[in-house]
């Protein structure tokens, strides 16, 4: 599998963009980010992408964020959590995941 440059010059721009996102968190959503990873046992998977797709179900709206890899470990980083492991894998076919276990720094 062949990755091209302008490819990954965009995941490196994006991993900057988030890693500023993280940077202004708010400590409340770290700490969110904190007890879900915690209630997990330091374990868990996003999907893999990048941006957020919005879906509606009545009177419910869902808001999914993708992630990518260096963005996300980035985040988790600056949440004070030290990825030991991130693996991507594929549930269905088109439905990337990033699975990740990391431990409390």
């Amino acid at each position: 599998m062949s990755t091209d440059r302008d490819t990954v010059r965009a995941d490196d721009r994006a991993a900057v963009d988030y890693a500023a996102e993280a940077a202004a968190m708010p400590l409340w959503v770290a700490a969110e980010i904190d007890m879900f990873v915690a209630a997990l046992g330091g374990a868990g998977r996003v999907r893999a992408g990048d941006g957020e797709h919005v879906s509606v179900d009545g009177a419910l709206r869902y808001t999914e964020t993708y992630w990518c890899e260096p963005a996300l470990r980035a985040v988790l980083a600056d949440a004070g959590w030290i990825v030991e492991d991130m693996l991507r894998c594929t549930g269905r076919p088109g439905d990337p995941w990033l699975s990740v276990r990391a431990r409390r720094g």
